[in-house]
């Protein structure tokens, strides 16, 4: 069942659609021709909505050489339908594939691989590809942590310099080793260099229930959730509502959240907009979340919905934003360590945050790659779930 609005300057669609498993021979919304018209055909198209281009690669579906509301419709007309010679497969992940269940609350839950004597190793960063940078240090970082580790890409993972998300692009090239267990959030550079690519790239798993790339999974005893820092308005307020949800979903786990944007931090300033997922998360007792956005590494005391130092309720704030976007690095930045900051913003080097993940709390470790500058640096700890 699809239910739907879309408004332009000069039209107004609502609709309920019932949608059949059909098998063509022919498929139309087929945008990227994977054989199956789904939730990426529809970002290629809304990527493109109002040019005046042809072509179905671009979301032209009536060859009429204009992207508009008819091209959505004949989307959403053909929605769910596949080539006869394309068998759906299940999502890849890392050692076996495993298709990913039907949740009948509106939760997206990936299978992940529950790792041996009881701990599951979760790595990751984020600002990491751009061609030239020390990318290829930070991804043999996480390869050295064996097949199983599952890995996060905490947004601004690739970049248009570095070819985006194409197909041998220094993203691709490098982070791409292991993109069938990486677990990505939406950041800056996904959104102004083209989201589209981001969906294509890594499949329907990261677009979630409401196709807005926010989505969840869990990690042996841990639910994380993916969340989307980039959303504003309307889209925002339907996060927060599958937010808490979700979480009502799964009251038994240790929680964890990765966003693009820090809710706290001394660079860069508080995010607002972030306030009440935040508080959600509070609310359901989840213990940390990771971030990036700039290039530096942070670690916040566990801070409360006012951002005050809470020991008991707190969540811990890490800000990994250290994958190898050498470019904007800033020279050795350290701010004050005032109350809320364990570990204070430091950058000038690169490297990855290592977590293992065990049904009662976690470890953590950031190391800096072997050829970063200040190899000195690292910060480590441990903490139990709320």
């Amino acid at each position: 069942m699809f239910l739907f609005l879309l408004q332009t300057s000069s039209l107004l669609i609502v609709g309920l659609f019932l949608f059949p498993h059909v098998v063509l021979a022919a498929l139309i919304g087929d945008a990227n021709g994977d054989g199956r018209v789904d939730g990426i055909d529809y970002a290629i198209w809304v990527s493109h909505y109002s040019q005046q281009i042809s072509g179905a690669q671009n979301g032209d579906f009536n060859n009429d050489s204009r992207i508009d509301g008819l091209d959505f419709v004949l989307w959403l007309s053909h929605y769910g339908n596949i080539l006869a010679t394309n068998t759906p497969t299940a999502v890849p992940n890392s050692p076996t594939s495993t298709p990913r269940p039907t949740n009948t609350q509106g939760v997206t839950n990936t299978p992940i691989p529950t790792g041996t004597g009881g701990s599951i190793t979760f790595a990751g960063a984020g600002d990491i590809a751009s061609c030239g940078g020390p990318a290829e240090a930070t991804a043999k970082q996480i390869t050295d942590l064996g097949p199983n580790a599952v890995v996060f890409a905490a947004g601004d993972n690739a970049y248009a310099s570095g070819g985006s998300y194409s197909s041998g692009s220094c993203y691709d090239r490098t982070w791409g080793v292991f993109k069938n267990r990486t677990y990505p959030v939406v950041g800056t550079h996904e959104v102004s260099d083209g989201i589209a690519g981001y969906y294509s790239y890594f499949g329907n798993r990261v677009l979630g229930p409401d196709s807005k790339g926010y989505y969840s999974y869990d990690v042996g005893s841990w639910h994380i959730l993916s969340v989307n820092s980039e959303l504003t308005g309307g889209d925002l307020t339907s996060q927060l509502n599958w937010v808490k949800a979700d979480l009502s979903a799964h009251p038994n786990k240790c929680i964890g959240a990765v966003m693009h944007m820090p809710r706290y931090s001394p660079q860069g300033g508080n995010n607002n907009a972030l306030g009440p997922v935040w508080d959600a998360l509070e609310d359901a007792g989840a213990e940390w979340t990771i971030s990036a956005h700039y290039p530096l590494y942070e670690r916040t005391y566990p801070l409360n919905k006012a951002g005050a130092i809470d020991n008991a309720n707190g969540i811990v704030s890490f800000r990994v934003g250290t994958g190898g976007n050498k470019g904007s690095y800033y020279p050795n930045v350290s701010s004050p360590l005032d109350a809320k900051y364990q570990v204070g913003s430091s950058s000038g080097f690169w490297g990855i945050l290592k977590m293992n993940l065990t049904s009662t709390g976690y470890s953590f470790q950031f190391t800096t790659a072997p050829n970063s500058p200040n190899q000195n640096f690292s910060d480590s700890g441990s903490a139990v779930c709320h």
